[in-house]
């Protein structure tokens, strides 16, 4: 979810909301873009990838019925957040003075609703290009058909402000502030990072990600200790039973190997019993997500090895000892 491939260049774009000085924003775009750290500022009503769904809307083409998720933008949000195309062509400034404005839509909108180029939607906003399957939404949800959509008469209050790769980001984050602060200083406007949108739209699961990381160590530090504790009772319920297997010429390897021996059994009873619970826990989990990582086989081979070496270690420390005794002492001291 935050690796994912979304469509778009997040990087280096601080986003904040205008909303109260939004009959402002191009006296704000000119003194934003006169900072040399500033490449481009755009707006938008919404932040991509900050929710699950958008505003969803209803039109007519060719006829039918269509609904589709729509982003009202200013007409160089594209190039500010690094959107292609696929067909057609990019917003332009006028497209917003047109009487219905101007649409570009997804390839999954262009695919299940059969679109082409030039032609009109519903009232009459024209179709200008097509673009990409963006991650507009989160990864919880599938690409759906959606538009972004050029039109003064929306109201699109978030601003999108790139800066220039190798700028000082604090000093810029600086005078952004400094700059809003000038049109309204009581105002607390909310400047982020778009990196942190996207860490905040993912808390929950990246804050269950710690708790599973948490008491899976902590599992295994309570098996471990249990491990021990039963090798230490066992080992030394058994020293006379080892000390006359040395004495009848057993090695401290052999006699390793067969303490080694019940608990690789124990442990991989313990495996086929869990695996099969874990899978079903974590394939049921992930079917919550319309993208997710593959439930590869080997992760189970992995922690299977990675157990049983803690465990050996665990076992051969506390027999080390018993094994290299003396047999003559051991059998005495029963």
């Amino acid at each position: 979810m935050q690796q994912g491939p979304l469509g778009y260049n997040k990087d280096n774009l601080i986003v904040t909301d205008i909303s109260k000085i939004y009959d402002k924003r191009e006296t704000l775009t000119n003194q934003l873009k006169a900072y040399s750290g500033i490449e481009d500022v755009s707006y938008a009503q919404n932040l991509l990838s900050s929710r699950d769904q958008y505003s969803g809307v209803g039109k007519k083409y060719k006829g039918e019925d269509i609904s589709f998720q729509l982003l009202p933008v200013d007409y160089n949000f594209l190039q500010v957040m690094g959107i292609g195309i696929t067909g057609g062509r990019d917003f332009r400034r006028e497209d917003g003075n047109t009487q219905h404005g101007a649409y570009i839509f997804n390839e999954a909108a262009r695919k299940q609703f059969q679109l082409e180029l030039n032609t009109t939607i519903d009232e009459g906003g024209e179709i200008v290009g097509f673009m990409p399957d963006v991650k507009f939404a989160s990864f919880r949800t599938m690409i759906e058909p959606m538009a972004f959509y050029v039109y003064d008469g929306w109201h699109s209050g978030i601003a999108h402000i790139k800066l220039k790769k190798g700028a000082d980001v604090h000093a810029a984050m600086s005078y952004i502030r400094s700059t809003l602060a000038g049109f309204d200083a009581d105002y607390p406007f909310k400047i982020r990072f778009y990196d942190d949108v996207l860490q905040n739209l993912y808390e929950k699961e990246t804050a269950l990600s710690s708790l599973i990381a948490l008491f899976s160590l902590m599992a295994v530090f309570i098996s471990v200790v249990g491990v021990f504790g039963l090798v230490v009772f066992e080992s030394e319920c058994r020293r006379k039973e080892v000390g006359i297997r040395k004495i009848f010429g057993a090695s401290v390897m052999g006699i390793i190997i067969m303490f080694n021996k019940v608990y690789f059994k124990i442990l991989l009873i313990c495996f086929v019993v869990a695996a099969p619970f874990t899978w079903y826990a974590v394939n049921r989990w992930l079917q919550n997500f319309a993208y997710k990582t593959p439930m590869y086989w080997w992760v189970y081979l992995l922690v299977f090895v990675v157990v049983g070496i803690i465990t050996a270690g665990t076992v051969t420390f506390q027999n080390w000892r018993v094994a290299n005794d003396n047999p003559v002492k051991a059998i005495k001291s029963e």
